[in-house]
């Protein structure tokens, strides 16, 4: 188990040949990978760049962990920061030590030996245990009980403070590409938007540049993002259907009664959206041009991610 009290961040290591693991999230199902720019990135399938070669894997303790398709990067988790990075092991860290003279990976066993995965696991504690929804101090209802807990505990979601979800706060443009953002693995964008009202240095700003640079936002016209504005139903649909390559789908919208108040724009995005799930409408409706909630949303991506968390907490 990585060393940290973070119960969000679990990862699964499985043996995959002499000391070479691939290394799974728990909550999201994917697998942790390195770039040829050594940066961390998170695939869907085990490819080389998901394997990882363990140093020194029979002491349990610090270990140096090499990635097997790309060459001389070294993994490392920050604690503190919660977060991986990869470091080129042919280039000095620190005067001249290499990252792998300075860094090292404290990797723990599992302490229940029933639901050990080979060597390394993180499975031994459940997510289920902690309730996020709980832990907040104005989330009251049932129905988006589960998904404030799936993206708390995913991190695609945070509190507005330490104890406030706010639920029923309106999800803006800038909220949910940060959301995707992080679902991608928070890559490093090689240069700043071209949106005139997304200055750098803000909490969104690479996620706006980097969804900008892969098709799943094109502005709202003017040079202009509006990262604060208020996202609607069919904009959700439409960034999500973006992000997924923009699949073809069928659905019979007619049972929705305002099925015809649908932006042209996103009548292929709502379509989708419906025939996978990710909107069922609201009495009899879909509602595209309304404004989503925080919970809504949070609820929606669930769905489209297909997760689930089972809170134990009474």
């Amino acid at each position: 188990e990585f060393y940290t009290n973070e119960e969000s961040i679990r990862y699964t290591f499985e043996s995959v040949g002499e000391n070479v693991y691939t290394i799974k999230s728990v909550t999201t199902g994917k697998y942790l990978a390195a770039t040829d720019g050594y940066e961390i990135a998170f695939v869907d399938e085990p490819t080389a760049a998901a394997e990882w070669y363990v140093v020194s894997a029979d002491t349990g303790f610090s270990s140096l962990v090499f990635n097997m398709g790309v060459e001389d990067a070294v993994l490392v988790y920050d604690d503190e920061a919660q977060e991986f990075a990869v470091y080129d092991d042919s280039t000095p860290y620190y005067g001249d030590y290499y990252p792998s003279e300075w860094f090292y990976t404290t990797l723990y066993r599992c302490a229940e030996e029933s639901v050990t995965v080979l060597y390394y696991t993180t499975e031994c504690a459940e997510l289920s245990d902690n309730c996020f929804f709980n832990n907040f101090t104005d989330c009251n209802a049932e129905w988006y009980h589960e998904a404030v807990d799936y993206v708390a505990g995913t991190g695609l979601m945070g509190g507005v403070s330490a104890t406030e979800f706010a639920p029923q706060g309106t999800m803006t443009r800038a909220m949910i590409v940060t959301v995707l953002y992080r679902e991608a693995g928070s890559p490093a964008v090689a240069e700043a938007s071209s949106f005139s009202d997304v200055p750098a240095g803000e909490w969104y700003s690479d996620a706006v540049a980097w969804a900008e640079d892969n098709g799943v936002v094109n502005g709202v016209g003017e040079g202009k993002f509006d990262p604060m504005g208020n996202v609607t139903r069919e904009q959700i649909a439409t960034i999500l259907w973006r992000y997924e390559g923009s699949p073809a789908a069928e659905a019979d919208l007619s049972s929705f009664g305002d099925a015809a108040s649908i932006s042209d724009y996103a009548k292929e995005a709502m379509t989708w959206a419906v025939s996978e799930g990710i909107l069922n409408g609201d009495n009899g409706n879909l509602k595209p041009t309304a404004s989503a909630t925080r919970a809504e949303f949070a609820c929606m991506i669930m769905r489209y991610l297909g997760g689930s968390y089972t809170c134990n907490a009474e």
